[in-house]
């Protein structure tokens, strides 16, 4: 996986600034504030990303995933916006954190491992500590999976999952953030955290969740039924009009994308 995640990734192209509402609009913080928004401004590398994302956090959202807070937004609303930060053509993804006001302690699964890296793991790893910290999501975890599977989301590396403690004692799988169709973005994507010993978006199937069924004391049946749901729920909510919400080339590559796909075969 080290050698492949180089091209997995698109941090560091996209330009994000932590911001809070301020008495001019939204404001960067000053040293020693605190942001309480993300935004997300355009990438000059990959036009229309933010628009992407926003659309595909819209699709994740009626699919049944629990997503973060979003919109779009014009970015004239930012004040004190950094000279040189490309603005495109004037759009931002604003997404508010979960983990501010109240604040809620964070932790993504680069810290909850100890991994460095967070391109090298595998969902069975994520899984089962979660499984053992948040019984009840795994579900959702595996329905998240699935989701990033069939939008071609290439990106859902180690610290692109969190959990969260909302009452300061017991652990929750956190809201899906940085959902981003990838496939659209970068050639040749594969799922950065393998399933089953397999990467491949075109190749995995509900057999490959039976070794995270068995690490969790699950029936495989069980298993199977909630990822063939859940891929069920997401070509339903595309097919309902979240896909209308994408560019026209994105739209074409996603399309593609689920045509090959055995999960939805």
């Amino acid at each position: 996986m080290d050698r492949l995640a180089p091209s997995f990734s698109l941090s560091g192209a996209q330009w994000k600034l932590s911001v809070r509402h301020g008495e001019r609009g939204l404001v960067v913080p000053v040293a020693g504030e605190t942001g309480i928004v993300v935004a997300k401004l355009h990438d000059p590398q990959h036009p229309g990303l933010v628009q992407s994302e926003h659309a595909t956090l819209a699709w994740a959202k009626a699919a049944g995933v629990e997503i973060a807070e979003t919109r779009m937004e014009d970015v004239a609303v930012l004040a004190g916006l950094p000279d040189g930060v490309p603005v495109g053509d004037g759009q931002m993804l604003l997404s508010r954190r979960f983990d501010r006001e109240p604040y809620v302690h964070m932790e993504d699964f680069a810290q909850v491992l100890g991994r460095a890296d967070q391109f090298r793991g595998t969902v069975e790893e994520v899984g089962v500590v979660l499984h053992a910290l948040a019984p009840q999501d795994l579900r959702a975890f595996v329905e998240r999976v699935v989701f990033c599977v069939i939008s071609g989301n290439g990106d859902a590396h180690l610290k692109n999952w969190s959990i969260v403690y909302p009452d300061g004692r017991g652990a929750r799988l956190s809201p899906a953030y940085d959902l981003v169709p990838t496939v659209g973005f970068l050639p040749n994507q594969q799922l950065v955290l393998p399933v089953g010993g397999e990467a491949e978006f075109a190749r995995l199937t509900a057999a490959h969740f039976d070794g995270l069924a068995g690490l969790c004391n699950l029936p495989a049946a069980t298993m199977h039924g909630w990822v063939s749901q859940a891929a069920a729920r997401c070509r339903a909510a595309w097919q309902a009009g979240a896909n209308a919400a994408f560019s026209d080339r994105v739209r074409d590559t996603i399309q593609a994308h689920m045509a090959g796909l055995a999960l939805l075969a």
